[in-house]
């Protein structure tokens, strides 16, 4: 049954396609000269014209997807994460325009609504723009974005089969599903006018639940267990800001953000699929490898009944709500008054404040430090002290010679401190009894100071030979210096420890670039940049860099354009105990072809190789990657012993076909396909880890088919095809996440 609905749905476009061209066969092309999209036809009002359309349809979605075994259900999770669209009603498409040709409308001249995906799509969204002439010019924004995620190879632990019992985890442990809220609203005040005023307001509305994990950890046990996290984040941001052009040629501009943040997630677990043998729910958290101890070497006493003494959660909840207010200005100036002389400059100060109070409650038993409860609290204060500024300025100093100078300046501060108190309850399992006071109590101030001061500066000389042909040549030079500082006091033994790290970068860059117009309609444009730096700031922070860039277009008429593509980065690191080099290689091109309103033809094709060695050092592995694993010398602590050389590598292709035909002047066709199609390879330090997205290809074919009925109405079938497979067979210890599946919708277009 499920196969017939699968063939029904994925033939309806290609049916309703063929219905509606043999109908159009009926139509005399000598009745009508309309084309097959639904003239937008304008309606006098007063003062105003009128236009507006609009699309609705339904869309019917079937998905298959690969089964890890005969008759299990289908799992919609990768078709979620990539694709998420779904059944139903839709309003696909909805416009209104207004015009005031002549500016002479009463309240505004021009108003502009646009709106699409209502009903049930992951995005829709609605804008508005109103304006009246020189008085002032009004934006409006609403949006909603469903974003759905679960990759399932995402921070799985993947469970070994010789676990016992063995116990594989399907889905992400950091899945979510979120919704995000979108406003924004702009008005302009006597724009283009010597004195103009800028406001706005932007709310960004964040929730909905999402999966995380917390670790409890030591040398010899390890549990980890997943949470339930209500996501609540509500974000309001305020903008003033002025424009003063009373200078010739020259704009001043103020501006003024105000933004505040509250963060009220909280996180609990809700997973106890297991009981002790007193009946209380207990949870033994999501990694299951009892040859390895995890969570203990004897997890269950009976099927269902959990040890007393293994790790186990019996409760856990956190509520961490945070609050930021940031202030940002920002000055800005762009001036051509002094002949010759183009100069543009800004300067801008941030401070964000925040606090925060900490809350967790653990019960359960961690028999590696013998604990039976605890709870973290305590209060959290941050700051965030940036400046920004930058100038740039262009000298022509003859007609065909040029000097450019940039200037940048940024800095940031970040102090932080966290007055902690641990209270803890000590136990021999997960029956022994949590008195009403702790039987240990750690009071630590946690301070930590971050900085960071960057300068650079880029001098240009920019020369045309003649009208087709110029070059430029440059340097850069940047100072950055990063400042970190730790200082934990223990409040109850006296105890302090102090951790101080100053590390400053110098870098240089050489800078070439040359641009071509050897033919009308042809232009190129060329740049390479070598950067050396003294030192870095983290392993994978390159001290020798080389980049090229190349973008060509061409037009040799009309209705042919071509384009094309280059930029390669090569990063390296050769310090000994590092050894980091990398690269990043894309190459692409598109053409577009419109012969005529009656055919067109679009090609693309885009692939990036994306490459990243060095030596890193991890906690343990099964083998065979631990029997090539050697000491890790930069691990001074022994929290990831062992060293490896690891390698990764991908070559991305990107490809697309598009096209469009009209056999008759009331129908239209349009035909697609692309495809994304992933090659790679890592080193993989556990064999039950699989390639995944590394080795995959994704197709997605369409077609489309529109005729127009009448003077303004167009009926429309549209069918897309996707398909997702990886290219090994290996799927590892979960489910499956290949699919496939058809997307048909039919719709109803009305313009008047």
């Amino acid at each position: 049954m499920k196969s017939i609905r699968s063939l029904e749905c994925g033939l309806l476009g290609w049916m309703l396609a063929a219905s509606v061209l043999l109908s159009a066969q009926t139509i005399d092309p000598a009745s009508t000269t309309q084309g097959t999209e639904p003239a937008m036809k304008e309606k006098p009002l007063g003062d105003y014209v009128v236009t507006q359309s609009f699309e609705f349809g339904y869309r019917f979605v079937d998905v298959t997807n690969r089964k890890a075994a005969p008759g299990a259900p289908t799992d919609l999770s990768m078709y979620n994460t990539l694709v998420n669209l779904h059944e139903g009603p839709r309003l696909l498409q909805q416009s209104l325009s207004i015009q005031s040709p002549s500016h002479t409308g009463l309240l505004f001249d021009d108003l502009l609504l646009t709106s699409f995906g209502f009903g049930g799509d992951p995005n829709d969204l609605i804008r508005a723009r109103v304006s009246k002439y020189n008085w002032y010019d009004f934006t409006g924004l609403f949006r909603r974005d469903w974003n759905f995620f679960d990759y399932n190879l995402f921070v799985n632990p993947l469970n070994p089969p010789t676990s016992d019992p063995n116990i594989p985890v399907l889905h992400s442990p950091h899945s979510y599903d979120n919704v995000r809220r979108m406003m924004d609203f702009g008005l302009t005040i006597a724009p283009h006018r010597l004195f103009s005023v800028r406001l706005g307001y932007n709310r960004n509305t964040f929730e909905r639940n999402s999966a995380s994990t917390i670790p409890e950890a030591s040398d010899d046990e390890l549990i980890e267990t997943q949470l339930v996290q209500r996501n609540r984040v509500i974000t309001d941001s305020y903008h003033f800001g002025v424009d003063y052009r009373g200078v010739p040629k020259t704009v001043f501009s103020y501006d003024q953000f105000i933004t505040h943040t509250k963060h009220s997630t909280t996180w609990s677990d809700q997973n106890f699929p297991f009981v002790l043998s007193d009946g209380t729910p207990a949870d033994l958290g999501i990694v299951w490898n009892t040859l390895n101890g995890q969570p203990c070497d004897a997890p269950l006493t009976a099927p269902g009944v959990a040890s007393e003494f293994c790790s186990l959660y019996l409760a856990y909840t956190r509520f961490n709500p945070v609050t930021t207010t940031a202030a940002t200005e920002q000055f800005r100036v762009s001036s051509n008054r002094i002949p010759r002389v183009s100069l543009n400059g800004s300067i801008g100060y941030s401070n964000l404040d925040m606090h925060s109070t900490f809350n967790d409650l653990f019960n359960g038993f961690l028999p590696d430090t013998g604990t039976r409860q605890y709870t973290t609290t305590g209060p959290i204060r941050s700051e965030r002290i940036s400046v920004k500024s930058d100038l740039s300025t262009s000298v022509r100093i003859t007609k065909r010679l040029r000097l450019v100078d940039k200037f940048r300046f940024y800095a940031f501060r970040i102090p932080s401190s966290w007055n902690s108190f641990l209270s803890t309850w000590a136990g021999d399992s997960a029956f022994s009894p949590v008195g009403p006071t702790p039987d240990n109590v750690d009071n630590t101030f946690f301070t930590r100071f971050l900085r960071e001061n960057t300068k650079s500066n880029e001098t240009d000389l920019e020369y045309d030979f003649a009208k087709p042909v110029g070059v430029r040549v440059g340097y850069r030079f940047a100072r950055s210096t990063y400042t970190h500082q730790g200082v934990n006091t223990d409040l109850t033994t006296g105890d302090v420890e102090v951790d101080d790290d100053v590390i400053e970068v110098n870098s240089h860059t050489a800078i070439g670039g040359v641009w071509v117009r050897p033919l009308p309609g042809l232009r190129a444009n060329a740049d390479v940049e070598l950067t050396s730096a003294d030192n870095f700031l983290t392993r994978i922070s390159p001290r020798r860099k080389l980049q090229y860039r190349f973008v060509a277009s061409y037009q040799p008429k009309k209705w042919i354009n071509f384009g094309a593509t280059a930029n390669v980065q090569e990063a390296r690191n050769g310090v000994s105990e590092i050894s980091y080099n990398a690269h990043n290689r894309s190459f692409g091109f598109n053409g577009m072809l419109t012969p005529s309103d009656r055919f067109a033809l679009e090609l693309a094709y885009n692939v990036n190789n994306i490459g990243s060695n060095a030596f890193i050092c991890f906690q343990s592995s099964p083998s065979p990657a631990t029997a090539n694993a050697f000491a890790c010398a930069a691990d001074e602590e022994g929290g990831a012993p062992l060293e490896i050389y690891q390698t990764y590598g991908e070559t991305d292709h990107y490809g697309l076909v598009s096209g469009m035909f009209r056999p008759w002047k009331r129908v239209r066709l349009n035909l697609g396909y692309s495809i994304v199609s992933v090659n790679g390879n890592a080193t993989i330090l556990n064999p039950l880890q699989p390639f995944g997205t590394l080795k995959s290809n994704f197709h997605r074919p369409v077609a489309e088919v529109e005729i127009g009925l009448r003077q303004g109405v167009s009926l429309i079938g549209r069918w897309n095809y996707y398909d997702y497979r990886e290219k090994t067979p290996f799927f590892g210890p979960t489910l499956p996440r290949d699919f496939h599946a058809n997307a048909t919708v039919i719709a109803m277009r009305y313009a008047f």
